[in-house]
Order: structure tokens, then sequence, then C-alpha cells
């Protein structure tokens, strides 16, 4: 995991620590992260060729699904 993933991944989870009433922090921290990491997300698929204005609007549509993943900073995984 880069620093800025762990670093992403742990303003995420304090965020969600606050008001849990959690005794044990590393592990919970432990198992956030293997949580995450275990988080594969399908991508739809593109069309190969855009010759049309659904495809073309189609594939924007992909980079954007990509895009909002990847601007989380959580190091998900789109296959």
């Amino acid at each position: 995991m880069t620093p800025e993933i762990e670093k992403k991944r742990r303003e995420v989870f304090e965020a969600w620590l606050k008001g849990q009433g959690l005794t044990h922090v590393p592990s919970a921290w432990r198992a956030f992260n293997a949580a995450l990491d275990a988080v594969e997300i399908s991508h739809p698929g593109k069309f190969p060729t855009a010759d049309s204005d659904g495809s073309l609007v189609w594939n924007k549509c992909c980079d954007v699904f990509t895009d909002a993943i990847t601007a989380t900073g959580l190091g998900l995984r789109i296959k």
C-alpha cells in the first residue's frame, strides 16, 4: 500500500471509528484494510469501436466510472 493510499484509508477509517466504541483499534484497522484489499470492482467494459452516439456516451461513462473509483484514493482494484 502506498503512503498516499494509507493516508486516505486512515482518514476514512478514523471518520468511521468516531462513535463506534471500539476498544481494540489496531485489530479494527487491520480488518478495515483487509476488507478494502479484498474489493475488486468489475468494470462494465468499453465498446472497442465507438461508432455511434450511444457507444461514445457509454465509453465516456466507463471513463467517469474508473476516474470516480480511483479518485477515492482507497486503492480499490478495477478489473
